[in-house]
């Protein structure tokens, strides 16, 4: 069992991959002992789809560990933030590491039995943004509380805690669509209306295929993934 496995969605972003681990796996090891890295990339032409990645990586690597860190590629932690990604986890708990202050994405550590509550991810969030939120909702409506350590808003994070790359070229396919209903038409829902959208889509319905499992660091294993659901 690993003490905590970082997840990395990711598709043609291979510089910043290469950066991160030749900066961030040495801070990695040194400060966070007994974990892994595993890099989820989509291998087909569909729209980017990072819920559907962390999905697979929890579906993959449950039995692995209790603690999973969803991070981005372009973010580089510095030591002085690592505390963070190494204190457990409290029950019924997320920490958002760095994350938007009304979602859960860039960086958040979650326990495995959480992303089994929340039924993970949404697979349905194809392209740029809104799956965070979509988290965010879930995690909410179980009751799952939200500690935050940094915002994109912090000013200090880029120096003192992390290096971060310039923002990617992001393809908003769906994105007005999701974001509307994530950050309004969720909140105008019944209890029960958010208990059977969660239940009728994530972990319980992912569908996908493994097309190349690899370690390309002794800390670092990349797995190449089709997913099968459809746009």
């Amino acid at each position: 069992m690993y003490d905590n496995i970082i997840v990395i969605p990711f598709r043609d972003r291979e510089t910043q991959l290469q950066y991160f681990i030749k900066h961030s796996v040495p801070v990695i090891q040194k400060h966070l002992p007994n974990s892994m890295i595993v890099v989820v990339e989509q291998d087909d032409k569909k729209p980017f789809n990072r819920g559907a990645l962390l999905n697979v990586a929890f579906a993959e690597y449950s039995l692995d560990t209790d603690n999973f860190i969803t991070h981005d590629v372009d973010i580089n932690p510095r030591k002085d933030i690592m505390k963070y990604y190494r204190n457990p986890v409290k029950t019924d708990c997320v920490r958002a590491i760095l994350s938007p202050e009304l979602c859960l994405g860039a960086i958040v550590k979650i326990q495995s039995n959480t992303i089994c509550k929340v039924n993970g991810f949404p697979n349905h969030h194809w392209g740029w943004g809104a799956e965070d939120k979509a988290l965010q909702n879930r995690c909410e409506f179980y009751g799952v509380n939200r500690e935050s350590i940094l915002t994109h808003h912090d000013k200090t994070r880029d120096d003192q805690y992390f290096k971060c790359f310039d923002e990617h070229e992001r393809i908003k396919h769906d994105f007005n669509c999701k974001y509307w209903y994530n950050f309004h038409v969720w909140n105008q829902m019944t209890d029960v209306m958010k208990k059977e959208d969660i239940d009728a889509e994530g972990i319980n319905t992912l569908e996908y295929d493994i097309t190349e499992k690899i370690f390309i660091h002794p800390l670092v294993e990349l797995i190449k993934v089709k997913i099968k659901i459809s746009p």
